[in-house]
């Protein structure tokens, strides 16, 4: 550490060795001998000194500014390092507190492929060396003793990152403040490798890697068709499923070959013997409703939003058109298919809602006798957020494990 002041009175002393001491002008001497570390005992009012070899005093000139540099263990008390009389008393450090960084503090869609970068200097020209932790998604890293002031580093696309630096010069240590940044989704696109998924009996399906998430980009349409009108699908070994309904009246494999099925939770998690995979083929799974969060988060709905139920006149999502971006043709390529739904009706029978105007998609996620699912419309921005008795058949996206 380097200190500049200046002497105005000519009262001001200062030990010329790696350690030193000033004292105030106006100190009684039999109260405020000067002591430096054990090196020296000063009088100012005598002006007399007693130092060991090798330190000694040396009154300074009025007016004229000098730099001391002291060393790493000098210390003083309240005080001690500046008289009413020293004019002024700036501290300079050699070694720079690391700035500037790259990403910018705050940044969002920060490409993955960014390295990591910051400022930091001395200014006697000595090394430095540093070492970078970053924290987020499934990074948890730490780089050490870098001579460079940048170093790249594995990013996964939509998650938030926490890092900081710490340098050293040998002399003197540095820490930067926490940074954070945000990374980028990708633009839509089939999921790397895998641009199809096969359902149990065959059929195939396009999928969208939408951040770090790889989601079927239709519905689920497994399974043999049983008529809504007469009864709920059964706890057998097949599959059944609801076919959605164009018009009010009608329930016909048309609706399943343009919208896909329709399933009741139970069916859809294949009566509980698959766990979370319920009728997704295997390395799949039907999506939870925290899934469905990160899916929201990713296409910009605040956290503290994506976890609330839709109530009253919120809506969910709304800011950011979560909704407009998930229908089909919207720029996430999730295409929700507006399939409608099937609930119980008088009699245990089932009515269809039309389709078209309305997707519904449950989650795997049950919340006692009833389950989490997600509403979205042709012509809203929001997504809706609620709970449904398990009798009601909605639609079904699979979503890789």
């Amino acid at each position: 550490m380097k200190n500049t002041f200046s002497n105005s009175t000519g009262w001001l002393s200062i030990l010329f060795a790696l350690t030193g001491c000033l004292t105030p002008n106006d100190a009684p001497p039999q109260e405020h001998p000067c002591q430096v570390q054990n090196h020296c005992l000063h009088d100012p009012e005598t002006n007399e000194s007693t130092c060991e070899e090798g330190y000694e005093w040396e009154d300074l000139n009025d007016s004229d500014n000098y730099n001391c540099v002291l060393d790493s263990n000098f210390e003083t008390d309240a005080g001690t390092n500046t008289g009413t009389n020293t004019g002024n008393n700036t501290n300079v450090d050699v070694l720079s507190t690391p700035s500037n960084p790259n990403p910018a503090q705050g940044a969002s869609d920060v490409n993955v492929s960014t390295n990591l970068s910051w400022t930091v200097s001395t200014s006697d020209g000595s090394a430095i060396l540093c070492d970078v932790w970053i924290n987020g998604g499934d990074e948890n890293l730490t780089f050490e003793d870098l001579d460079t002031f940048n170093v790249a580093v594995t990013k996964q696309a939509g998650t938030s990152y926490e890092w900081g630096v710490e340098c050293t010069n040998g002399t003197e240590t540095r820490a930067s403040p926490t940074w954070s940044f945000t990374t980028a989704c990708h633009a839509p696109a089939p999921c790397p490798d895998l641009p199809t998924m096969t359902d149990d009996d065959g059929n195939t399906y396009a999928t969208v890697q939408i951040c770090n998430q790889c989601w079927m980009a239709e519905n689920m349409n497994i399974g043999y068709r049983v008529d809504a009108e007469l009864n709920g699908q059964l706890d057998n070994d097949a599959i059944e499923r609801f076919c959605p309904s164009i018009s009010y009246l009608q329930n016909s494999e048309t609706g399943c070959d343009t919208y896909g099925g329709l399933y009741q939770w139970d069916e859809a998690m294949y009566h509980g013997e698959r766990g979370d995979r319920g009728i997704c083929p295997p390395g799949w799974h039907v999506p939870t409703d925290s899934d469905w969060q990160t899916l929201e988060k990713a296409l910009g709905m605040p956290a503290n939003e994506a976890s609330e139920y839709t109530t009253g006149m919120f809506r969910r999502g709304e800011d950011a058109a979560v909704g407009s971006q998930l229908v089909s043709g919207g720029s996430s390529g999730f295409n929700a298919l507006l399939s409608g739904s099937a609930m119980e009706v008088m009699g245990g029978n089932y009515g269809a809602s039309a389709a078209g105007t309305a997707g519904y998609f449950w989650t795997s996620t049950s919340v006692s006798s009833n389950a989490i699912y997600r509403s979205i419309f042709d012509d809203e921005p929001e997504v809706q957020r609620k709970n449904e008795k398990k009798t009601a058949a909605l639609s079904v996206r699979c979503i890789k494990n």
